[in-house]
């Protein structure tokens, strides 16, 4: 998948990932870039042990 920064310029974005250190990574990236962009803390695992633990 290819992403449009033009597309995404005026939006908020989350990248999510498996463990959360690429979206961390492209989060910051996407931010030095002036784009309002976050990543799940701990990815999809870290969502699941809160799911788990609940």
């Amino acid at each position: 998948m290819e992403f449009s920064e033009e597309k995404y310029k005026d939006s908020m974005v989350i990248f999510v990932c498996e463990r959360g250190l690429t979206s961390k990574g492209l989060a910051s990236y996407y931010r030095s870039m002036g784009i309002k962009a976050y990543s799940l803390e701990n990815g999809f695992e870290g969502y699941k042990n809160i799911i788990k633990s609940k």
